[in-house]
């Protein structure tokens, strides 16, 4: 049996085990997943806030060589790098201050 047809099997005893009252399933809606971020978007939200590319690349957690390739346009931001982008594109002072504060 496949992994589609496993998932399928699981559901189905998921909803039975529910119509008996067993088990109570919880529906989450997922965020959409972060947008893309130009190169120099990236740049740009990095440069109005003041940052260096070792200094942005230590709010997220990744090399300056990462950061410079997203900028540069030889790299794409992998999923989490992306997310983490658009948090800080979105509100630079928060961002930056909440990692600080995590880090304390």
């Amino acid at each position: 049996m496949g992994s589609p047809a496993k998932a399928l099997w699981a559901s189905l005893n998921d909803a039975e085990r529910h119509s008996r009252g067993l088990v109570t399933l919880r529906m989450t809606t997922l965020p959409k997943p972060p947008p893309r971020r130009s190169p120099g978007a990236i740049a740009l939200a990095r440069k109005r806030a003041g940052l260096s590319q070792a200094v942005l690349a230590g709010y997220l957690n990744v090399s300056t060589k990462a950061v410079q390739s997203w900028e540069q346009g030889t790299r794409v931001p992998k999923a989490g790098e992306a997310r983490l982008l658009q948090m800080f594109a979105r509100d630079p002072a928060h961002f930056t201050a909440w990692v600080r504060h995590l880090g304390a």
